[in-house]
C-alpha cells in the first residue's frame, strides 16, 4: 500500500520501488530536482521498516512521495520511477491523485491523441450531466457540476489529455457558420413558394384527382419548407443579428409545436449564452 493512503499494514518486509536501477546512486540521466526528490522518498522508504516512531516516519514517507509526485517526468526511466512509487506492492490501490500524477507525466511523454478517449462522446455525457463551459480571451473554460459524474468526466478528460480534442469541437460548433447565409436563403425560398402557393384560391372539389394534386403540392412544399427552417434553427447563430433572426423564424415557423422543439429551443438557449458571454 502507498503511504499516501489513509491505512498501511505494518511490516517491515517493505521493498524498494527502484531496487531494479543500478547501484545505490540514481542514473545520470535522472540526476537533478526530481533525482534528488527520489532519493529522499527511497531514504524515507527504509527508514519505516526500523523507525521507533513508525507513524512519524511515515508521515515523512507521505511527504516524500508527495514531492516526488509534483514532477512530470521528462522520461521513460523518470516515468518507471513514478509508476514504482504509486503501484509499491501487488496489493497498491493508489489513490486518485497518484494515477492523476501518473497520466500527467504519461501525457507529457506522449503528446498524441489518446488511442482510447473519444471527444464526441465525452462532450455528450458531459453536457447531459450538467456540464458546460464559457469563454474568455480566446480560452475555453469547463465549468462542471458539483457530482461524481461531472468529477469522473473531468478526471478523465485530464488523464487523457483530450480537453484540446474536445474544444476544437466546441470551436467547431460555435464558429461562425460561412453557409449561414445560404442557410436563410434556402429557408426564405422555401416559406416563399408555400406562402405563394397557398395564397392562391382554387376552390377545388374534395375528392377530386386535382383537389388531391393540390393537397400532395401542399405536402411537398410544406416539406420543403420545415427542413429549411429546421436546418436554419438548428444551425448556431454567427452574431446578435442572425439570433434575432432565428427567433422570428421560430416565431413564424410555429417551431415550439414541433414534436423536436426541445431540440430548436435548447439551441436558442445555447446561442443565447455564447453570445452573452
Amino acid at each position: 500500500m502507498n503511504a499516501i493512503t489513509t491505512e498501511r499494514p505494518k511490516t517491515n518486509s517493505m521493498r524498494s520501488v527502484l531496487d531494479s536501477l543500478e547501484g545505490v546512486n540514481l542514473p545520470l540521466a535522472m540526476r537533478g530536482e526530481f533525482a534528488l526528490a527520489i532519493d529522499d522518498y527511497r531514504n524515507r522508504r527504509a527508514a519505516v521498516a526500523t523507525a521507533n516512531d513508525e507513524q512519524a516516519a511515515i508521515d515523512l514517507l507521505v511527504a516524500a512521495e508527495r514531492r516526488a509526485l509534483s514532477f512530470q517526468a521528462s522520461s521513460i526511466r523518470e516515468l518507471r520511477a513514478i509508476a514504482e512509487i504509486i503501484w509499491s506492492d501487488e496489493d497498491s490501490l493508489p489513490p486518485s491523485e497518484m494515477v492523476t500524477a501518473f497520466f500527467a507525466s504519461l501525457c507529457n511523454l506522449d503528446k498524441n491523441p489518446s488511442p482510447t478517449f473519444d471527444p464526441v462522446r465525452w462532450l455528450t455525457d458531459y453536457e447531459a450531466g450538467g456540464g458546460g463551459w464559457i469563454e474568455r480571451d480566446d480560452e475555453i473554460h469547463f465549468l462542471s457540476a458539483d457530482t461524481d459524474a461531472s468529477r469522473l468526466a473531468m478526471w478523465e478528460l485530464k488523464t487523457r489529455n483530450g480537453a484540446e480534442q474536445v474544444k476544437a469541437i466546441i470551436r467547431n460548433r460555435t464558429a461562425p457558420d460561412t453557409s449561414w447565409g445560404q442557410l436563410v436563403s434556402h429557408y426564405e425560398t422555401a416559406k416563399a413558394r408555400l406562402d405563394e402557393y397557398q395564397s392562391v384560391e382554387r376552390n377545388l372539389e374534395m375528392g377530386t384527382p386535382e383537389n388531391a394534386a393540390h393537397e400532395a403540392k401542399i405536402d411537398e412544399l410544406a416539406d420543403a419548407h420545415f427542413d429549411a427552417a429546421l436546418a436554419l434553427l438548428s444551425s448556431p447563430a454567427p452574431d446578435a443579428k442572425a439570433y434575432a433572426y432565428k427567433m422570428q423564424a421560430y416565431h413564424d415557423a410555429e417551431a415550439s409545436q414541433w414534436t423536436r422543439s426541445h431540440e430548436v429551443t435548447e439551441g436558442l438557449v445555447d446561442d443565447a449564452k455564447r453570445l452573452a458571454a
